[in-house]
């Protein structure tokens, strides 16, 4: 597989970003609008919130590797 272009790097870390903060935000709202059990709620922001950060440094990876 050939590496990523600048252009192409700059978009997927952009769109990798875009869906932490998707996840961020549903993990904070779930705590507002479900009607489930405490637990539940904080297993799926706990979960919301790891794989955010997983994204945000795939996002950060792709972009160092362009830059070197």
């Amino acid at each position: 597989m050939k590496p990523f272009n600048p252009a192409q790097a700059k978009l997927l870390a952009n769109f990798s970003a875009d869906l932490a903060k998707g996840l961020l935000l549903a993990g904070i709202s779930v705590q507002f609008l479900s009607k489930e059990l405490f637990i539940y709620k904080s297993v799926l922001m706990f979960l919301n919130s790891g794989m955010a950060i997983i994204l945000l440094m795939f996002a950060v990876d792709i972009l160092r590797g362009v830059k070197e």
